[in-house]
């Protein structure tokens, strides 16, 4: 595996980095989805606190009794879990451009406006996290454990009032949830299109994040430490998810018309609420099952899997594909029960 070694300064490179007040990042992405219309992304572009009101103002028609910071941050949200989990940016810029494998919230939001794509969990965090706080909110990145790594996933802390609420688009925590809420008896169940997100505190710093379906019950994801993380925590933790396999093979999760789909490498995983199947893909069906269910560029998809090929990630012969799954059973199985 090649070696990754990267010094990102507090400065513009860096993903963190707070938003500009003229930064367009956000107003891209909340016209691109249809949550601010032309004449209000041009107005909004100097003022987040602005675009929060346009945001709000036709859900509170339905909802006016809402917090319209509430309604509004759960618009966004809902907005970007639609962008896909996917490593394929992540191989195409590290292994064959060479750059910096850190992809900005400039790069992520240019890249899924013209090539439909998203990024995996810190890229995707960071992005969120800009456009957060363009809109005015104080956030902060929040790190997890899972069993297989520490600091293995990432989401969002927004404080409210000085309240902290939890965010977490990648399992469709699309409203926030106020930690002080969350006890560790009961906790909080949140239903989605294909299962129930179980919250538990964990502890005075930890929580617990669960899932529970109708075929396997209850099963544990994740722990979040609930202290924020700082700019030098995130990003050794973004820097450490490159020593992993994640470089390797073709990883990809997204949710549509109530329906999970998850490939990892050749291992397509379909869940709804109360169905799960599972199927292996052949070299014929790999580029075009992403393409359909991933909605990725196919240019994007066909260079990506070209590189893994290349490397002999992906074998061809059915005799290596057959190797290549003994060898990777194990690790594929771990990753899915990390998600979803």
């Amino acid at each position: 595996m090649l070696p990754v070694v990267i010094a990102v300064p507090l400065s513009a490179s860096n993903p963190l980095a707070p938003p500009s007040k003229n930064s367009d990042v956000a107003v891209r992405f909340l016209h691109h989805f249809g949550l601010l219309s032309a004449d209000d992304a041009q107005n909004a572009s100097s003022s987040g606190e602005v675009a929060v009101r346009q945001i709000a103002e036709p859900l509170l028609r339905h909802t006016p009794n809402d917090d319209p910071r509430l309604l509004a941050l759960g618009a966004v949200a809902s907005a970007f879990s639609t962008l896909p989990y996917e490593n394929l940016t992540r191989i195409i810029r590290y292994h064959e451009q060479r750059l910096s494998p850190f992809r900005t919230p400039e790069i992520v939001v240019s890249d899924h406006i013209a090539d439909h794509s998203g990024g995996t969990c810190f890229s995707l965090t960071s992005t969120l996290l800009h456009i957060v706080r363009w809109l005015g909110f104080e956030a902060e990145p929040l790190l997890a454990d899972r069993r297989y790594g520490a600091n293995t996933h990432s989401a969002l802390l927004v404080r409210i009032d000085g309240e902290p609420h939890l965010l977490d688009p990648g399992f469709l925590i699309n409203r926030p949830v106020p930690l002080t809420a969350i006890t560790a008896a009961d906790g909080i169940e949140l239903p989605t299109d294909f299962n129930r997100v179980v919250l538990r505190r964990e502890g005075e710093h930890a929580l617990q994040l669960l899932t529970r379906n109708n075929q396997q019950g209850e099963t544990y994801r994740l722990t979040f430490k609930t202290r924020p993380a700082d700019s030098a925590e995130f990003l050794n933790a973004w820097q450490s998810s490159f020593e992993t396999d994640i470089l390797h093979k073709p990883v990809l999760t997204k949710v549509a018309d109530g329906r999970q789909w998850f490939l990892n490498a050749r291992r397509l995983q379909v869940r709804e609420l109360g169905n799960s199947s599972k199927r292996q893909l052949s070299d014929e069906e790999l580029l075009a099952e992403i393409v359909a269910r991933f909605g990725i560029r196919r240019g994007i998809v066909q260079q990506a899997l070209t590189i893994l090929r290349r490397q002999g990630d992906l074998p061809g012969t059915p005799d290596q594909r057959a190797a290549h799954f003994v060898r990777s059973a194990r690790q594929a199985d771990a990753t899915e029960r990390s998600h979803g």
